[in-house]
């Protein structure tokens, strides 16, 4: 398992941003169905419902963090391309018509956010 703090900062901000987002998802299936959905409910949206779809591939940059941090060694280039994924994926319209209105909303995500930029700026 190699060591990266980088590459640890980003994959820990993106958790944090991750959490933030299912909180709105929460609080979305909260206002349709009139209750709070149990984890194992939650989970089935978040998996695979449409309405949710925006925020997996957030999930699975989360997991490639994981599985880079899980190597012996990090490639350089993996992770530059990890760091151009992120990007992507935080300008990707479908994401960002959800994300930014929780921005405005949500101090907690303004400070994963900010935390999430930071770590990324640190990644070569």
């Amino acid at each position: 398992m190699a060591q990266h703090p980088a590459l640890e900062a980003t994959r820990h901000a993106l958790l944090a941003v991750h959490k933030e987002l299912v909180a709105v998802a929460r609080a979305d299936y909260r206002s349709e169905h009139g209750s709070d959905p149990s984890p194992q409910v939650l989970l089935h949206h978040l998996t695979s419902d449409d309405a949710y779809a925006w925020l997996r591939p957030l999930s699975g940059l989360i997991v490639q963090a994981d599985e880079l941090l899980d190597e012996d060694t990090i490639e350089d280039a993996a992770v530059h391309a990890l760091k151009k994924e992120v990007e992507a994926a935080l300008q990707a319209d479908t994401f960002t018509a959800r994300y930014r209105p929780a921005l405005q909303d949500l101090p907690d995500l303004i400070l994963a956010h900010s935390a999430l930029v930071r770590a990324l700026n640190q990644l070569r």
